[in-house]
């Protein structure tokens, strides 16, 4: 978890959607303040950690390669995930061979993708990691994303998975995947949903101090559209467990019940949301 230890690791910042310096308090979370925009909506910590403190924090994590394989106890679940991510750009590229960047990949699991014989490259800036998935035989790169130098319209798909809440600014970060992107190209992105139901009792998605931002289906919309992209469709899933076994049940219950209201009423109520977008071609 990120601490807060002196006055210098801090930084107040402008709404990343609309540059709005008005914020109203929201509440607050471990120690950090989080604002709503008075412009757009967005919630965000604020003040946050410097970007020179997070760079440090994420290529220093104390995790040995054992404790990452350790922390896909709920694999079940993401590779579910995955699944339908797979079948869904099989479908939208009728299984031609595309160029795949996963930005900060954490522990996505590449097995699947390989069998389709796609050619993903990811960055990741957990040096333990990139160490732990080389010994599987994926094609990380330790590394911020943006300082990587990739030609314009290198890659047919990018995604954004758990990642985009971390980030300084994810603005910056989906400007520079539109650069990245050809014009057929399709952008995915997984992140928490502020609206979920049992947030209150489940401490997800409030619980977690290394979000930097707290996104609604109405916030990741104008976002996406700001940087470049039209959404093609939103999904409401579930993709994590809890350590507490009762809420771990409540939470898989829960996603049963959320996906049939997201698909009789179109309102996300999960604990995340998966969003697949396309780029805007310029007239």
């Amino acid at each position: 978890m990120i601490k807060k230890k002196n006055t210098e690791d801090l930084e107040y910042i402008s709404c990343n959607i609309c540059g709005s310096k008005k914020y109203k308090f929201y509440t607050k979370n471990s120690g950090f303040d989080l604002v709503k925009c008075s412009g757009c909506g967005l919630i965000y910590a604020n003040p946050q950690p410097t970007i020179d403190y997070l760079v440090n924090f994420y290529s220093t994590e104390n995790l040995t390669e054992e404790e990452w394989g350790k922390k896909t106890r709920y694999s079940p679940l993401v590779e579910k995930g995955h699944c339908k991510l797979i079948n869904f750009l099989a479908k939208r590229y009728n299984n031609k061979k595309i160029r795949i960047l996963d930005v900060g990949s954490g522990l996505n699991q590449f097995d699947n993708i390989k069998k389709r014989k796609w050619h993903i490259i990811a960055t990741e800036l957990s040096k333990t990691y990139v160490n732990y998935a080389k010994s599987k035989g994926w094609n990380v790169l330790f590394g911020d994303m943006i300082d990587m130098k990739f030609k314009s319209k290198e890659f047919d798909v990018i995604t954004i998975m758990a990642v985009l809440e971390h980030l300084k600014s994810p603005k910056k970060y989906l400007l520079e995947c539109h650069r990245l992107m050809k014009d057929d190209g399709t952008m995915i992105i997984q992140i928490p949903n502020l609206n979920y139901t049992l947030k209150h009792a489940t401490t997800l998605p409030m619980g977690e101090v290394m979000h930097l931002y707290y996104f609604t289906p109405k916030t990741i919309t104008a976002l996406v559209n700001e940087c470049g992209f039209d959404i093609i469709k939103m999904d409401s899933i579930l993709e994590c467990g809890s350590e507490n076994a009762f809420k771990n049940v409540v939470m898989r219950t829960w996603d049963v019940i959320a996906r049939i209201i997201h698909k009789s009423t179109g309102i996300h109520t999960n604990l995340q949301i998966m969003i697949y977008a396309k780029k805007k071609l310029s007239k």
